[in-house]
């Protein structure tokens, strides 16, 4: 797969994520809700990635985009801030928030949904918005042409 035709297909999944998560909390499903927001949010950072390169099997996809701009990645200056952004936003929603989603809190004894209140998947989706937009931002400036 062409690293912007990978990106494409990233953020597209990352949007699919973000619509389930919205329909869900609108139905009342905050467990559902939230992980499509976790999960809109690891495939936006990965559609970021793969403007750059190959993107890493991983549910911390955080640290390879971190990585990358330390490694002095091509950011536009004006997306510089952005880009830092949806970091901090995988940060967030990356492989500890995934662990608890799937699995709960073993040692409280909480299944992943009892986890999950409404404000938990608002934000959530909030996050998953902001980073839709931070990845559609950059694959528009960066990306290759089809």
């Amino acid at each position: 797969m062409r690293s912007g035709t990978e990106a494409e297909w990233r953020l597209r999944v990352a949007r699919e994520h973000l619509d389930v998560a919205r329909r869900s909390l609108a139905a009342g499903l905050l467990l559902p809700a939230a992980d499509n927001a976790r999960k809109c949010v690891e495939n936006a950072i990965k559609a970021a990635i793969a403007c750059y390169g190959p993107v890493p099997r991983t549910h911390d996809a955080a640290a390879s985009l971190s990585a990358l701009l330390q490694a002095g990645a091509a950011v536009p200056a004006g997306l510089r801030p952005d880009v830092a952004r949806l970091v901090t936003l995988g940060q967030r929603h990356g492989l500890v928030e995934h662990l608890r989603l799937s699995y709960g809190d073993e040692q409280a004894g909480q299944t992943p949904a009892a986890l999950v209140t409404p404000a938990l998947a608002q934000s959530s989706i909030a996050d998953a918005d902001d980073a839709v937009r931070i990845a559609g931002s950059l694959l528009a400036a960066v990306a290759p042409p089809p």
